[in-house]
């Protein structure tokens, strides 16, 4: 109890907790259990579109589709449907794209409903919002909304999301397979979130070992 100072007392208010957000699943028996919306009219769809083809081979490796040779996933109807048409979404979704007048128009939808929140990444670098929304759109029971500042802020929202599947980020470079699982329930709390912008701003790689080692084997493999 707090005291007034008057002699009378009242009670503390009681806290109350915040919910920790429910798991999101994305593979159930050995089934992707959602499908993909990139919209091809965002600005940043050319870099985008291919992300979204890695990610549907990330789940082809998890799910145990596997891949071609080039990394390219197996087709397979277990895998992962990428749509460009959002009135072929049904059931449940990944909606991945930019922000803004130029982004993507669902995002853009369900930010002017108020159903998600992007001020938090607008403006910065290289910086996304994970958020799962509910009913987002018309026979969607719910959505894990990828929302990007920019190109390289939503594919790194999208490999974010590998990463929570087990997948590598070297699992092309280093052939670090990840494990075949036949379900996948992403941590709630990991997939409502908003990443930080680059501590370092603009970054690379460099191979010191390119040769012989990568012109050797680029050389085997595809003539050069």
């Amino acid at each position: 109890a707090v005291n007034t100072g008057n002699g009378n007392s009242t009670a503390e208010p009681t806290a109350v907790p915040t919910p920790t957000p429910v798991p999101f699943n994305v593979i159930d028996n050995s089934k992707a259990s959602v499908m993909m919306y990139v919209d091809e009219n965002d600005s940043e769809y050319d870099g985008i579109s291919i992300i979204a083809e890695a990610f549907k081979a990330d789940f082809a490796r998890v799910i145990g589709i596997g891949t071609d040779d080039e990394g390219t996933a197996n087709e397979s109807p277990d895998g992962l449907k990428v749509v460009t048409d959002k009135n072929a979404l049904n059931g449940r979704a990944i909606i991945a794209g930019t922000v803004g007048d130029k982004g993507n128009d669902l995002i853009n939808k369900l930010a002017g409903e108020g159903k998600i929140d992007v001020s938090s990444i607008q403006g910065k670098w290289e910086s996304y919002k994970l958020q799962v929304v509910k009913n987002p759109v018309e026979g969607v029971s719910e959505a894990l909304v990828i929302a990007g500042s920019d190109k390289r802020g939503t594919i790194y929202g999208i490999f974010r999301i590998s990463e929570l599947m087990g997948v590598s980020p070297w699992v092309w470079w280093a052939d670090a397979t990840p494990a075949v699982r036949s379900k996948v329930d992403l941590n709630g709390v990991d997939v409502n979130m908003t990443s930080k912008e680059p501590s370092v701003k603009y970054r690379g790689i460099f191979l010191n070992d390119e040769a012989p080692s990568l012109t050797s084997w680029t050389g085997s493999r595809y003539g050069g």
